[in-house]
């Protein structure tokens, strides 16, 4: 397991694009790097908790003091949570000071100060984006919290709300392009999630011949709508998302370049 990285030693950015087995890669993230080392981001209160603390996972901090961990933690960032306690999250400055990986929802842009700060490199990965659609829809569907992937969908629970119709809202329009920064030049290295195995072993996350986290649904999601065979449909969500399709096939050419070195 890694050690500390020093302060001026390069901090690694995964960029997490919801409904991409981002769950997956978080888990290989904190295994390569280490709880300690391993800083999310939760874009619910815009700020971090570290890995092994959880402290901000899951209201996590609603029902532990912070007493309990003071003893793991050194005093200058003690006090730096001391002082975010009222914003529900860690500082940014003392995220980056610390860890040696950073990882959650947010895009390149948000944290562009990285690069300056310390040495970076970037990484992100993306999905089919029909298939990654439909489990955006999925969830939407099936939760009623107040999620980034919900937010603005009131009727997220209504059996009513046909699929082709959430598809080609302007909200969820080109939604991976979106959400990592509109610009795929700026990632040192873009996985698809359908091989995130290659993508895992590339980065140095998992060695060749280790085993990937196990994905927690299928890559190919079942959805009994008639517009995923519907020839019409499926060209207006090409087009609609065009950008994303785009950032896809990017994705593709630089993984095979990736494993052709």
């Amino acid at each position: 397991m890694p050690e500390m990285l020093e302060e001026s030693a390069e901090v690694d950015v995964f960029v997490h694009v919801p409904k991409t087995a981002g769950t997956s890669l978080r888990s290989a993230v904190v295994n390569h790097y280490g709880p300690k080392n391993v800083w999310i981001y939760r874009e619910a209160v815009r700020g971090f908790y570290r890995a092994d603390l959880k402290m901000l996972d899951n209201d996590n901090e609603k029902r532990h003091s912070l007493k309990s961990y003071t003893t793991r933690l050194p005093a200058p960032l003690i006090e730096a949570i001391i002082h975010a306690r009222s914003l529900r999250a860690t500082p940014k400055p003392v995220a980056f000071e610390r860890a040696s990986a950073i990882i959650g929802h947010f895009t390149v842009d948000e944290f562009n100060e990285v690069s300056s700060a310390r040495p970076s490199r970037t990484f992100t990965v993306v999905r089919e984006p029909l298939e990654r659609m439909v489990s955006h829809y999925r969830y939407v569907r099936q939760h009623a919290q107040d999620n980034p992937l919900i937010k603005g969908w009131k009727n997220s629970s209504n059996p009513s709300l046909p699929f082709a119709a959430f598809a080609l809202d302007a909200r969820v329009q080109n939604f991976q392009t979106s959400y990592t920064g509109t610009d795929p030049s700026r990632f040192d290295q873009i996985g698809v999630t359908e091989n995130i195995a290659d993508f895992m072993q590339h980065t140095g996350l998992i060695q060749e011949g280790d085993e990937a986290p196990k994905l927690r649904e299928a890559v190919s999601p079942i959805l009994n709508d008639a517009s995923l065979i519907d020839p019409g449909f499926r060209r207006e969500f090409a087009e609609f998302h065009s950008l994303d399709y785009t950032f896809y096939v990017t994705a593709l050419g630089n993984q095979a370049l990736a494993g052709a070195t």
